[in-house]
């Protein structure tokens, strides 16, 4: 599936997900029926007659399902550890916006934070629970009507299409798991893939000599 979706973002930003969905269930399901499996297991050898083996046997059957409790609380726990760094960094952002202060509008029903700053800059994010494109004063400033139209439809797609839940969800899962494949590759697909469904989605509402030059004037961080 690398590189297959290029034409049609949206198709691969469904099927990847569709294919973690599928994982995910399989990884429950699988943990489900070996815990089952256990119960079941304990249930068989405590009608038997009692012996050293037997006894054995139950005991390990019996503690089988507590450790895969405490597993899943170790596993819980050092997610937890791993994920700390983007909370904070998260509530670093919120901290700073909040101290620089911004004006708010609105753009085809999202709402628009602009930062005084002649920094340039344009993202999608979220803020207090809320989706936003934060975009500041000095790149409102440079651009032109249409290349500002361009840019805004870039970063509307990206909260309207879900593009900042998929992102977080891959994000996280290659922090927790950087030594899969699956999660590697599943996170950059979905970031190249909703660039360019943010990028064709700005090119049919303006133009794609207007988006070009915006990138061209902004930066990367667009």
């Amino acid at each position: 599936m690398l590189g297959s979706f290029r034409t049609r973002p949206n198709l691969g930003i469904a099927l990847w997900s569709l294919s973690f969905t599928l994982l995910a269930i399989g990884i429950t399901t699988s943990v489900l029926i070996s815990v089952a499996t256990a119960f079941k297991t304990y249930q068989a050898l405590s009608s038997r007659d009692s012996d050293w083996q037997s006894l054995a046997e139950i005991l390990l059957f019996s503690l089988l399902p507590w450790v895969l409790v405490a597993g899943t609380g170790i596993a819980i726990a050092l997610i937890n550890m791993r994920l700390e760094p983007l909370r904070h960094e998260a509530a670093a952002v919120r901290e700073s916006v909040d101290v620089l202060g911004m004006n708010t509008t609105d753009f085809h029903g999202v709402k628009v934070c602009v930062i005084p700053t002649e920094i340039t800059f344009a993202f999608a994010t979220t803020l207090s629970g809320k989706r936003v494109i934060v975009l500041s004063s000095g790149t409102k400033g440079l651009l032109s009507k249409e290349e500002l139209e361009a840019v805004m439809w870039h970063e509307r797609t990206h909260i309207k299409n879900g593009h900042l839940l998929f992102r977080g969800i891959t994000q996280r899962l290659a922090t927790v798991i950087p030594w899969s494949w699956f999660a590697q590759c599943f996170r950059k697909e979905i970031l190249v893939l909703s660039e360019i469904a943010a990028d064709n989605k700005a090119v049919r509402e303006t133009s794609s000599q207007a988006l070009q030059s915006a990138k061209s004037k902004v930066g990367s961080v667009c």
